[in-house]
C-alpha cells in the first residue's frame, strides 16, 4: 500500500500543478486582451530552468511612449502580473538607455522594447 499511496500522491500534485498552470495561462491571454485596448503591446521573456523566469508586457503608443509595463516572475504557477509603474510615461529611447546602462540589463524587458521598436519602426523612436 506504500508505494500505491506514493504513486496517487505524485498523480494527484501532477493534476493539480495542471490546472494552475491552466490558470496562470488563462490570466496571462486575459490580461494581453485587457491590454491590447490601450495600444501596441509587446512581449518579452527570459526563461528560467532552476532560476526565475520572467515575462514582461509594455503598451506603447504610436510615438512610441510607453502607456502601461506589466511584469509577471517566479518560479511557480503562483505568479501573476504586477503593475511595472517606474516604465510609464517613458520614451522607448530613454527606457532603453536606461536598462542598458544597468550592471546586469533585464533581457526580457530588452526583449520587449525591441519588439516595440520593430513594430514602430525606427524612424518614430529616433
Amino acid at each position: 500500500m506504500g508505494m500505491e499511496s506514493l504513486l496517487l500522491g505524485i498523480f494527484v500534485l501532477y493534476v493539480l500543478q495542471t490546472i494552475m498552470a491552466y490558470g496562470q495561462m488563462k490570466a496571462y491571454h486575459s490580461q494581453l486582451k485587457q491590454l491590447r485596448n490601450k495600444g501596441l503591446v509587446a512581449v518579452g521573456t527570459k526563461k528560467g530552468r532552476i532560476s526565475r523566469g520572467k515575462v514582461v508586457i509594455l503598451v506603447s503608443d504610436h510615438l512610441g511612449n510607453i502607456i502601461e509595463g506589466q511584469v509577471m516572475e517566479g518560479i511557480t504557477v503562483l505568479a501573476r502580473f504586477k503593475k511595472l509603474k517606474n516604465v510609464e510615461g517613458l520614451n522607448l529611447k530613454d527606457l532603453k538607455t536606461k536598462i542598458l546602462g544597468q550592471r546586469k540589463p533585464d533581457q526580457a524587458m530588452l526583449t520587449a522594447i525591441t519588439e516595440l521598436e520593430t513594430h514602430l519602426g525606427a524612424s518614430v523612436i529616433l
